[in-house]
């Protein structure tokens, strides 16, 4: 605010025999050219795992660890994770409107709200003036802590969380939120019903701090510390990849999310359904 490896299949290298004859008069042997792949074998894309079937082990996987004393931790992203700001986006363009007297966004639902301020607003062609205005003020107030207040819950990751805290696990809320609104960060996970506070939510320190090696680092740290950490869960393609990069061997499991990104992960990372 991102596969089990599927065999090609093989060339036919069987010879087959056959009784032509050259001019000479001497047999030969010809091979019968490569048999033809069906369409469907094509450069067709290895299977993700699925990151359903994943995290239900994982809890059961918890619940064995926990039990012979381990210590193990579960890890989720935040914004478009457990919160769907989507509804942020919303509120915000509602409340322009009516500071500036206009309508642009007068039509706008949840389902047509995208990734970010300005996809929102070239979404819907607003001029260019009033859409620089709008991604202007979207850019300050999307970060506002006061507008955390406005996100909906994602029910099937909160559900995961609590399954993942009756299992045993500590669950820790890593996000790129600056930390000095982390109280607002709170007060919401509160209000989606989770256990929150500040020793289980990490923000990072501020807008100079990249959010991607802040994250890795800290779940580097926390191996070190001596957590197993079951699984860290993100819409963030760009996390999981940067993650994966810098050699953490924490699993990320990639929820299915239209906000995702273009990032390419790792093709073993599990991805769970998209839940919104």
């Amino acid at each position: 605010m991102t596969a089990l490896f599927v065999p090609r299949i093989p060339r036919n290298d069987l010879a087959v025999k056959s009784s032509a004859r050259v001019s000479s008069g001497s047999d030969v042997t010809v091979r019968a050219p490569p048999a033809a792949k069906p369409l469907d074998a094509i450069d067709a894309k290895p299977a993700s795992p699925d990151g359903k079937a994943f995290v239900t082990a994982a809890l059961k996987d918890i619940a064995a660890r926990t039990a012979r004393g381990e210590k193990v931790r579960v890890v989720f992203d935040i914004d478009d994770t457990l919160a769907d700001t989507r509804a942020r986006t919303l509120a915000i363009a509602k409340a322009w409107d009516a500071a500036n007297g206009t309508s642009y966004f007068g039509r706008l639902t949840l389902a047509q709200v995208a990734h970010t301020g300005l996809d929102t607003a070239r979404a819907l062609n607003l001029p260019w003036p009033a859409e620089k205005a709008f991604v202007d003020h979207w850019s300050v107030a999307f970060w506002d802590g006061a507008s955390f207040a406005h996100d909906l819950p994602i029910p099937e990751t909160i559900a995961l969380a609590k399954a993942a805290k009756a299992a045993g696990a500590e669950l820790v809320y890593l996000t790129g939120r600056w930390d000095d609104r982390e109280h607002h960060t709170i007060d919401q996970l509160r209000r989606f019903g989770l256990e929150a506070g500040p020793d289980n939510v990490v923000s990072k320190p501020g807008p100079s701090t990249l959010t991607v090696p802040f994250k890795a680092g800290w779940l580097e740290q926390s191996r070190l510390d001596g957590f197993h950490c079951a699984f860290f869960i993100t819409e963030s393609r760009r996390d999981i990849a940067g993650i994966q990069a810098a050699g953490e061997p924490a699993v990320s499991v990639l929820l299915d999310h239209p906000f995702g990104g273009p990032e390419n992960v790792r093709p073993e990372t599990p991805v769970y359904p998209r839940a919104i």
